[in-house]
């Protein structure tokens, strides 16, 4: 093992496992001891200690995701140039590739193909077909989706006639839009919020 590698798990709070990742809750980096004798093995923990540098802790957004990746591999290069370690490009390249892979698959519709809006953390709706889908977490499984209907996602809706009373919202009732269409559909069937 490189002494540098040694000396920053010494330094951080590591554990010996069978996956490198870091977890946020308990600030702990776990690593495999057999893969640091490579130099991808060094780079896979300098990644994890980097998550842990720049306080990667949680994300709502697979983009938001992408970014820390970015920005992890980012520190990486800067923590084997201190180091001595030799970067691997190609390396950092497939793993940022497997997570725009992940990202794509989760958010292509199940019923028309095309890429869709992510809408919370594990919910995507589709502005072609308007088809709304959860999928799993794990980005160590293959991407499982399945097709929930509108009210699922959105809850139950309270639904109010503008035109009768269109001064009705600002005295409690609580209007939900689940879409820009509903959203437009409300204003173009009632009467304007705003007089």
């Amino acid at each position: 093992m490189n002494v540098a590698i040694r000396k920053i798990i010494e330094k951080n709070k590591c554990r010996p496992g069978n996956v490198f990742s870091f977890n946020s809750g308990t600030k702990t980096i776990t690593y495999i001891p057999e893969e640091l004798e490579e130099k991808n093995g060094d780079l896979a923990l300098l990644h994890e200690i980097a998550h842990m540098q720049l306080g990667h802790f949680t994300y709502k957004y697979d983009i938001e995701l992408m970014r820390m990746e970015e920005e992890a591999w980012d520190e990486t290069r800067k923590l084997a140039k201190e180091n001595g370690i030799e970067v691997d490009e190609d390396h950092i390249k497939e793993c940022l590739d497997s997570y725009d892979q992940w990202i794509s698959k989760r958010a292509t519709c199940p019923k028309c193909g095309e890429y869709a809006l992510q809408k919370d953390h594990r919910t995507f709706g589709c502005f072609v077909c308007d088809c709304y889908w959860e999928v799993n977490d794990r980005k160590d499984r293959a991407v499982r989706k399945k097709i929930i209907s509108k009210i699922q996602k959105t809850g139950k809706c309270v639904q109010t006639n503008l035109s009768e009373n269109p001064k009705s919202v600002l005295s409690g009732v609580l209007v939900v839009a689940s879409s820009i269409s509903s959203a437009v559909h409300l204003l173009i069937g009632g009467s304007s919020l705003l007089s």
